[in-house]
């Protein structure tokens, strides 16, 4: 882990690339071999970044970085090729190394997973490898990138106990609004790690922390094997805020005491879609309830919530053939609905693998005369045929 000092280095860094023109320098050399990397140009792009170094010593830094992302590319392309994937290997491995001793190049790499393509993948794959070294980069760039956060909480997922000490900073940190805070504390339980079990125990203890946050802890310490909160997250789902809902909604799922399923239906109207897509996630899980499969076929009658939509398709196929009836009796009330992407859903639902060895020729039959007399929106009527097709194939 690098120390304070380091950490402003990085923190100064991300400040020089955070706003309009991010990395962006007037050197011909290391931009054209951006563009070369973009276009998965990996040799031609190293060539110039090379020439960066030499002739472009002010941005060395991002040089070694975009070196060791294009080596990275180009040893993939030659493995079928001892030698050069050799060779290639090497120089990713020197560049590599420079850059875990600077912690001005770090940023570089956070700043590639927003280029969205093969380079982006190599960028993981390096700040992976460096591991508890690469934290602090990684979390300031979770602060300041809204559309990286999922891939760097993925990215600190797999680096585990090297990054508990840096999330935790985090958490405690006011430049995160507490949903971001929240959504680290949630990271902290699928790390089995004593340091993270130590400080989720501080989080939902202290009553002056934010309700999600105690929540979070909560779900996370169930999650890691304390189920004396049990009773705590139950009666979370019924608080004013609502992070500390979808939180407690989340862990509904992996409660090992099933929870009530009346409680758990009274709770899928939730005015909140995250919220509404947990509680579905849950029935599907638990499905200790039959009323909740006319419960979830009604919701997905009324949602064109996309999340919570597609929670309550999945959850319906856990149900297998028992969902059947229930969905063709919607579908013949909805046939003349304006809200032909809700059929859609209900459709889906029928084609899910566990539901489609519970038809018989009654009930294909019925399906059938939808496709044939009632339905009207080609997309729809297409879903339909294909799964007629499906069941015939059977």
């Amino acid at each position: 882990m690098v120390g304070s000092v380091a950490l402003s280095v990085v923190v100064a860094t991300f400040g020089a690339l955070a706003g309009c023109q991010v990395d962006r320098v007037p050197f011909n050399r290391l931009d054209t071999g951006k563009e070369f990397l973009e276009a998965d140009e990996s040799f031609q792009a190293a060539e110039y970044f090379e020439e960066s170094l030499e002739l472009e010593p002010e941005t060395s830094a991002s040089a070694h970085a975009h070196l060791a992302i294009a080596y990275d590319r180009s040893m993939k392309k030659v493995q079928g090729i001892p030698s050069e994937y050799q060779k290639h290997s090497a120089a990713r491995a020197q560049h590599l190394a420079t850059v875990s001793k600077d912690p001005t190049a770090i940023p570089y790499l956070v700043h590639a997973l927003e280029y969205h393509n093969l380079s982006s993948q190599s960028a993981e794959e390096l700040l992976v490898e460096l591991g508890g070294t690469a934290v602090p980069a990684l979390l300031y760039g979770y602060q300041r990138k809204s559309e990286e956060r999922d891939t760097i909480r993925r990215l600190l997922r797999t680096i585990g106990s090297p990054a508990v000490s840096g999330i935790r900073k985090s958490v405690g940190s006011p430049d995160l609004v507490v949903q971001n805070r929240a959504q680290l504390v949630r990271l902290l339980g699928e790390m089995d790690n004593p340091e993270a079990r130590t400080f989720l125990a501080e989080l939902q203890a202290d009553p002056a922390m934010d309700e999600a946050i105690r929540v979070e802890a909560a779900a996370a310490l169930y999650l890691l094997g304390d189920k004396q909160h049990r009773d705590f997250l139950v009666a979370s789902l019924s608080t004013q805020d609502v992070l500390a809902r979808r939180a407690a909604a989340y862990c509904m799922s992996f409660l090992n005491d099933e929870p009530n399923p009346e409680m758990l239906l009274s709770h899928l109207d939730d005015p909140d879609s995250e919220v509404c897509m947990h509680i579905a996630a849950a029935l599907g899980e638990h499905r200790s309830d039959p009323n909740a499969v006319d419960a979830l076929v009604e919701l997905l009658r009324t949602t064109d919530e996309n999340l919570v939509g597609n929670a309550a398709v999945a959850a319906l196929g856990k149900y297998g053939e028992d969902v059947i009836d229930p969905i063709l009796e919607a579908l013949k009330f909805d046939a003349k609905s304006e809200h032909w992407t809700r059929r859609q859903r209900l459709v889906r639902a029928l084609a899910d693998e566990n539901v489609l060895g519970g038809f018989d020729e009654d009930r294909e039959f019925k399906l059938y005369e939808h496709w044939q007399d009632r339905e009207q929106r080609d997309e729809v009527k297409g879903d339909i045929a294909r799964l007629l097709e499906s069941l015939e194939s059977k």
